[in-house]
């Protein structure tokens, strides 16, 4: 027999994975048990109040799945700003083989419903704000200064994100690789101002 913590992850995993192919609103409950092979009553037995709960939840999995990814790829190199090369470097060859796009950004998400839902849209807020404290967490960690790591940590994770969906829509790694170039110039700028 399946656990209930297994039916409902299922679901979670399902709908982050809708929200962020097809949006949000385009998203049904329907076709998320469908796909998530939950009983049909599952649904609303985990999220109560229904889509927008689920919503949350959602993002929240995006959440950990990519700040797990982002702290792991920065782990592996010393030097902070060869950490954030390889990040983004590992993101282009994740986008040529279609691996992980799943769970790579809520952009979507958050242009959906940032003016329809403050539970989504806060939950968006925070695992932005969760990516950008992992980057200026590395900063801190390589001797910038806490005000500086942090600007530049919100400012990387808004360079990787912007060079993310730029390469998805125009289905090329081309921006990808224009920010790992770009990245030391404006880390050293940064280090300089210290």
């Amino acid at each position: 027999m399946e656990k209930n913590n297994d039916t409902k992850e299922r679901i979670i995993q399902t709908a982050a994975r809708l929200f962020q192919q097809q949006g949000y609103n385009a998203t049904g409950l329907n076709q998320i048990v469908k796909e998530s092979s939950a009983p049909k009553g599952s649904l609303y037995y985990y999220f109560p109040n229904g889509k927008e709960e689920l919503g949350v939840a959602a993002v929240r999995l995006i959440q950990d799945n990519i700040e797990y990814r982002i702290r792991s790829y920065l782990a592996k190199e010393k030097n902070a700003v060869q950490a954030v090369q390889a990040l983004i470097r590992a993101t282009a060859q994740a986008v040529i083989r279609m691996e992980w796009i799943n769970f790579c950004t809520v952009s979507l998400i958050a242009l959906e419903t940032n003016q329809k839902s403050e539970p989504l849209r806060e939950a968006c807020h925070e695992a932005n704000a969760a990516w950008a404290r992992a980057f200026a967490d590395k900063l801190l960690d390589s001797g910038f200064v806490k005000e500086q790591a942090e600007e530049l940590g919100i400012l990387i994770q808004i360079i990787v994100d912007g060079a993310l969906i730029n390469s998805l829509s125009l289905n090329d790694t081309r921006p990808l690789h224009i920010a790992a170039e770009r990245i030391p110039a404006l880390l050293q700028s940064g280090m300089q101002k210290n």
